[in-house]
């Protein structure tokens, strides 16, 4: 997500799933809050062509797939996040997005009061920064020697936002100021008016299918949805991938609580993207010795897939094919092979 969004850690905290949508152009929209811009910011998100590790759309189907049912009774989009981290806000517990602006705005203002601020205060602030510190560093220490001597050295949390900014800057595609806005980099009023005048829904498009691994962001890009595979399978075998779904994402919408779901067409769309990718997935997980972090996607995969079956009555499984993973039923539906 910071990748995609030029984002700090401390905006990855206060994500909703009601801030997660379907533009009117196809992508998917999410709006993010920039907590030290103290501004809430809409971004386009692509799915990646190639790369399963690049793709938006299939980190948001692990992590609705993921979900278990505490875990997904709340709003926040990266709910586990707070399971983790203790909030350093007033009480010790998480805060809204408005809250955590508000916050912000009080620390920097009383900074401009106080030229020395007393050795006693503190600046405090949420430190899901360390968390992801911590993530990048136990993900170094899995891997294998040579895999890791490859990996810039000293990563941390902002590394990624900078390092994300200098990839898209170095395309002679997108304009700087594109970047800028994107990432919501604090500029002078005046610069900044300019560049909200000259920046629109394309311009920000076209970053985000160069994030994504498109090399021609001016080329159209249609998001994948499972609705689109209904002319092309029989009933029998699209009841089967929609009992599948639903299998899958049963943590994700149904809530009385609307704040607690993840709409139908997210849905449809993150799954489409796990379809996509499941045979690069799977095959990383076959020859990966620290198996990457997805053995609990596989588990509950596997789990979803014996679901369906006693439900329906068929017999849908993951079988290697020599080269290629795939997912077939008894009706010889091959999903990891549909191309949209």
């Amino acid at each position: 997500m910071m990748w995609h969004t030029f984002g700090r850690a401390i905006d990855t905290c206060f994500a909703r799933k009601h801030q997660l949508s379907v533009a009117a152009s196809g992508e998917l929209f999410l709006h993010i809050a920039r907590i030290k811009a103290s501004v809430v910011q809409g971004v386009s998100i692509y799915k990646s062509p190639v790369r399963w590790q690049q793709c938006m759309l299939h980190t948001f189907g692990l992590l609705f797939i993921c979900y278990d049912e505490r875990r997904s009774k709340s709003e926040q989009l990266f709910s586990l996040t707070p399971r983790f981290t203790e909030s350093d806000l007033p009480g010790r517990k998480p805060h809204s997005q408005e809250e955590a602006i508000m916050y912000w705005e009080i620390l920097i203002e009383n900074d401009n009061q106080f030229t020395e601020p007393s050795q006693k205060r503190e600046r405090k602030r949420p430190n899901v920064t360390s968390y992801i510190n911590d993530i990048i560093m136990d993900t170094l220490k899995a891997m294998p020697p040579a895999t890791s001597m490859g990996v810039t050295s000293n990563l941390t949390s902002h590394s990624l936002r900078r390092g994300v900014a200098a990839y898209a800057n170095a395309s002679p595609k997108l304009a700087i100021q594109w970047i800028l806005i994107r990432g919501a980099w604090l500029l002078e009023s005046l610069t900044k008016a300019f560049a909200y005048i000259g920046t629109t829904s394309k311009e920000d498009q076209s970053v985000a299918k160069l994030l994504a691994g498109y090399q021609s962001p001016g080329l159209p890009v249609s998001t994948p949805f499972i609705r689109d595979l209904q002319q092309r399978l029989s009933v029998i075998e699209f009841g089967q991938l929609l009992t599948l779904r639903d299998e899958l994402y049963h943590h994700a919408p149904g809530f009385q609580d609307a704040r607690f779901n993840v709409a139908v067409g997210e849905v449809d769309a993150t799954f489409a993207s796990l379809l996509m990718h499941l045979e690069g997935v799977l095959e990383a997980l076959a020859r990966s010795v620290e198996h990457i972090g997805l053995p609990r996607y596989q588990y509950k995969l596997e789990r979803g897939i014996v679901a369906t079956n006693l439900r329906l009555g068929c017999a849908v499984t993951i079988h290697n094919t020599g080269k290629t993973y795939a997912t077939r039923s008894s009706c010889s539906l091959w999903l990891a092979e549909t191309h949209y």
